[in-house]
């Protein structure tokens, strides 16, 4: 965490966590410091990753969530970006940690635009039948990380996730076998493995990540956006990705 955006969230945490029912503890990170046991790990994944070197997702930040269980000595971790408004309360959200089945390790939400349908397009193009990318309630959207649910310890403990984390060849072989070049970060990562390893995921509700961005509809997929961009039922937090204005209410 440089000085300018310690300032910045001090000021922040000193506006909003009066505004707690609940007493408040904070713990701030020097990022450079915290990403050195994950260094060789997120610099394996970046070049797939994001879309090229100097790109807003080739900052090793945008990966942390994947290893975060080998350098947080944490449970469960509830991990949120900073374009969100929460709208019920975090304790709601917690809860689904125990909705996991045995072998989840991950809490995220489906992704709300067709850009994994954009991303696979080759794979697609060679397997008709698939359900990667396509719309919901039946197709495979890919995942959003906006909101991560991280139940850490299982992370820890599962020999599968080890295995794909710790050996670049797994990610090489879905990255050949999809054709996938994605430029979204851990989001990309997330979805990517999701193909061949479901189990691993527990997908929250979309109104727990009520993503509000509409690039894709105006970049060649307007006929189909409004599939993907479904979210029915009480919004619990808004999601201001891709720079969206975030409503008041």
């Amino acid at each position: 965490m440089n000085l300018a955006s310690l300032n910045s969230t001090i000021q922040v945490l000193k506006k909003t966590a009066p505004l707690a029912k609940t007493a408040v503890q904070v713990s701030l990170y020097d990022v450079n410091v915290f990403m050195k046991p994950l260094e060789e790990l997120v610099n394996s994944l970046i070049p797939h990753f994001s879309f090229k070197q100097g790109a807003y997702y080739s900052d090793g930040l945008f990966y942390i969530s994947i290893g975060l269980y080998k350098v947080m000595n944490l449970k469960k971790i509830i991990l949120i970006d900073a374009d969100v408004k929460f709208l019920s309360d975090v304790k709601l959200l917690y809860k689904y940690f125990s909705e996991f089945p045995p072998e989840a390790l991950i809490g995220i939400a489906r992704e709300q635009q067709p850009v994994y349908r954009h991303i696979l397009h080759e794979y697609r193009r060679h397997h008709n039948n698939t359900r990667l990318g396509n719309p919901p309630p039946n197709g495979v959207t890919g995942f959003n990380s906006g909101v991560l649910l991280l139940n850490l310890e299982k992370m820890r403990n599962s020999s599968l996730y080890s295995s794909i984390i710790n050996n670049s060849s797994y990610v090489l072989t879905l990255i050949q076998k999809y054709k996938f070049k994605g430029h979204l970060g851990d989001q990309d990562f997330y979805t990517l493995i999701s193909f061949d390893y479901s189990h691993l995921f527990y997908t929250i509700p979309c109104t727990w990540n009520r993503q509000l961005c509409q690039w894709w509809k105006y970049h060649g997929y307007q006929n189909v956006f409004d599939k993907y961009y479904s979210c029915p039922g009480k919004v619990h937090l808004f999601h201001g990705n891709c720079n969206s204005l975030i409503p008041e209410s």
